[in-house]
């Protein structure tokens, strides 16, 4: 019971923040990672070390978040209006949604390295693929990134 509790209380924050990027929805954020734990707990995997750990606990996050979406309620729902932004941070929300249009392995790279901090060979390490496809992802993405952005507030240059 003790591993859980300090399973909990190491990754809670990262992986509900990483359940929040994918969903955009707290309570069903707060679910995926739920589900995260249960799968530990069924499946009670050994793991190398905290690196091995937390790699795992991320990729079944984002393997749930694929889930949910794929969810025949999620594809029958009508998109829910927006959350209301704060104008101090809308730059923040502007650039986040043009992140979530990025395919699924840019968009989580461009996430978990800018916001995450995480290095390209922890991200290599979590999707079990190698540092050089990390940085192909990044290139990528800052390049549409980079498109997507032009005509807004990114052309101050």
């Amino acid at each position: 019971m003790r591993e859980i509790e300090r399973i909990v209380e190491t990754y809670s924050d990262t992986l509900l923040r990483l359940a929040m990027h994918h969903v955009n929805n707290l309570a069903e954020a707060q679910d995926v990672v739920q589900d995260v734990y249960l799968k530990y707990m069924k499946k009670h995997p050994a793991f190398n070390d905290f690196e091995h750990e937390k790699a795992w606990l991320m990729r079944v996050c984002i393997t749930r978040c694929k889930d949910y979406h794929r969810h025949w309620w999620q594809l029958k729902r009508s998109e829910a209006p927006n959350e209301i932004k704060d104008e101090d941070h809308s730059n923040d929300f502007v650039l986040l949604d043009e992140v979530k249009k990025l395919n699924f392995h840019e968009r989580n790279a461009i996430y978990l390295y800018y916001y995450e901090q995480y290095s390209v060979k922890e991200i290599a390490s979590i999707f079990e693929t190698k540092e050089n496809t990390v940085s192909s992802w990044l290139h990528r993405a800052r390049k549409q990134l980079k498109e997507q952005l032009k005509g807004g507030w990114d052309d101050e240059e």
